[in-house]
This record gives C-alpha cells, sequence and structure tokens, in this order.
C-alpha cells in the first residue's frame, strides 16, 4: 500500500504526526523517501506550516521469537520529543539560576535554569502545551506551534516569545509597524517598521531559530 498524505494543522510537528499514526520513532516518517522534498523545504522538522504535505508511509509489522509458558520483557526504542526554552531579562540577559516549574501532560518539572536561562526536558508527543511557571508569571507554552520563517507572521511569532506585544494573526504587517520599530531600535537597526531582511535576520539570531 502507497504511503497515504496528511495535511499540517497548526501546532502539528514531525513528532506529533508520527505518534498520532502509531511511530515511536518520527525519523520512520521524517526520512521517509516520499518525503525528501518537504525535507528539502523545511529542514528542520518541528518548523512545520499549516497546510504541508506529510507522507506517512505504511508500518512494517516485525516479527520476535517468544518461548510459551514463560514472561517475557521487551523494551522499545523511542526517539522521543524534547523542548528547549531559554528564559532572558528585559535587557537580553539569560536569567541563569532561576527556579521554575514545568507542567507538561500531568508530569512536574521543578528545578533552575542553567547558566544560559536555558531549561530543557522531554515531553510526549501527544502533549500540544505545557504551562511554566517563573515566580509569579506563569506562561503557556504551545509544542510544534512555531512556523517556518517564509512566513512573515513566522517573525512576529519570534518577537513575542521575544517579550515584543504584537499580533501575528495579524493580516498584514502595519498592524504590527509599531513593534516592529520598537525591535529595530533596541537593535540599533534602520528604523523602518517593515520586516526587511536585516530585520528577519536578527529576529532570527535573537531567537535562536
Amino acid at each position: 500500500m502507497a504511503a497515504r498524505a496528511h495535511i499540517v494543522e497548526p501546532g502539528e510537528c514531525i513528532s506529533s504526526i508520527a505518534f498520532a499514526n502509531g511511530f515511536l520513532d518520527w525519523r520512520t516518517v521524517w526520512l521517509a523517501e516520499e518525503n525528501g522534498a518537504l525535507r528539502q523545504a523545511r529542514q528542520n522538522p518541528n518548523l512545520l506550516a499549516p497546510g504541508d504535505k506529510v507522507m506517512v508511509p505504511d508500518r512494517i509489522l516485525g516479527d520476535q521469537a517468544a518461548e510459551t509458558g514463560r514472561k517475557h520483557v521487551f523494551r522499545v526504542r523511542t526517539s522521543g520529543c524534547r523542548i528547549r526554552i531559554v528564559l532572558i531579562d528585559e535587557l537580553g540577559s539569560a536569567r541563569a539560576g532561576i527556579p521554575y516549574r514545568l507542567e507538561v501532560g500531568g508530569e512536574i518539572h521543578q528545578a533552575d535554569t542553567a547558566g544560559d536561562g536555558s531549561l530543557e526536558h522531554r515531553v510526549p508527543a501527544a502533549i500540544s502545551s505545557g504551562t511554566l511557571s517563573v515566580g509569579s508569571d506563569t506562561w503557556l507554552v504551545r509544542f510544534g506551534d512555531l512556523d517556518p520563517l517564509d512566513d512573515p507572521r513566522a517573525y512576529l511569532q519570534r518577537l513575542v516569545n521575544l517579550g515584543y506585544d504584537c499580533d501575528p494573526s495579524a493580516s498584514t504587517e502595519t498592524v504590527n509597524a509599531a513593534v516592529v520599530r520598537r525591535f529595530q531600535h533596541d537593535e540599533g537597526l534602520p528604523i523602518s517598521g517593515v520586516l526587511d531582511p536585516r530585520t528577519r535576520t536578527r529576529i532570527s539570531e535573537r531567537h535562536g531559530c
């Protein structure tokens, strides 16, 4: 049977799509021959755009010999899914050694941020969001909801993550021109309010992806 097409919905990434289709390792789907064009277009399996087409291959059933009348333990390897978040202050400095609480799918992770302000945890592929609390602040974190950089709205999403108050869902850039100008001012860029190539590059650099 030929691979079947899956059209990406908002909030989906290869890990969640693979899990929903019964694959424990997302690489089985991502590295499928039928997804060669998608890999070339996107390169990062965690940055898919709504409307992208992912070809889901058939699952291959395996055989494992086992003696009857005895108890057997089978271990299944999974590639897992990890999230990494970096906390910075309004001056762009890392919030190192800050206690945080991350709740994902009923699991609670409590620790301090690393020296670069980062935190990293394994999360179930089926979970699309979690909550992160630092002091009196709490944020909803949506996994797999970041768009690739060929869409102007993707840069606005990253500005939100960098602490700028803008609306990525706006249909035109002019709605967020004031926010873009503020970012350009903060970064010492020519102030135009337009997401020009230099501004896009700087946003991507500051955001990390």
